[in-house]
């Protein structure tokens, strides 16, 4: 990612990004790399694979921070606006193709996404199917098996 990239985050994303950040710094790094020290201690290194797998998980949590420091820095946070309509931020509420059984999920930037949680990229599909909809109309999102309607019921 470049560094004039602006990421598009919820507060609550940007705050768990930079809780996840935290939690990196202050505790994985540095019990990695005293895991490295340990293993660096018990001698050949070439043929030390505890010394080896250390410093390749080492490796991965830098990468990792590096990415997360990154995006916290390019972070522009969305306030959730009083809008009716569906944009970044916004909690739908929708039934499919009629069923009565209602939907309620979040829409979220693609780093936040989370189906299981319930939160869906505005990059999706469906996100993109929704965005700019208002209670009451219509989202048609073509799939293998055919259209899918998606009633927006509410936006909020």
């Amino acid at each position: 990612m470049s560094d004039n990239h602006q990421v598009k985050l919820t507060q609550q994303g940007y705050d768990a990004l930079e809780a996840e950040l935290s939690e990196l710094t202050e505790n994985k790094i540095p019990t990695a790399i005293q895991r490295v020290s340990v293993a660096r201690s018990q001698g050949d290194l070439r043929e030390n694979s505890e010394y080896h797998a250390a410093r390749e998980e080492l490796a991965m949590l830098e990468a990792k921070r590096d990415e997360l420091q990154s995006l916290v820095q390019n972070a522009k946070i969305i306030k959730k606006s009083k809008s009716q309509k569906v944009q970044l931020g916004s909690e739908v509420e929708i039934t499919i193709d009629g069923q009565a059984k209602k939907q309620t999920f979040s829409l979220v930037s693609e780093w936040e996404a989370d189906p299981v949680q319930k939160k869906i990229s505005e990059k999706s599909p469906i996100g993109q199917a929704l965005l700019g909809k208002k209670a009451g109309e219509k989202a048609v999102i073509q799939a293998p098996s055919g259209d899918v309607v998606y009633n927006v019921i509410k936006v909020s």
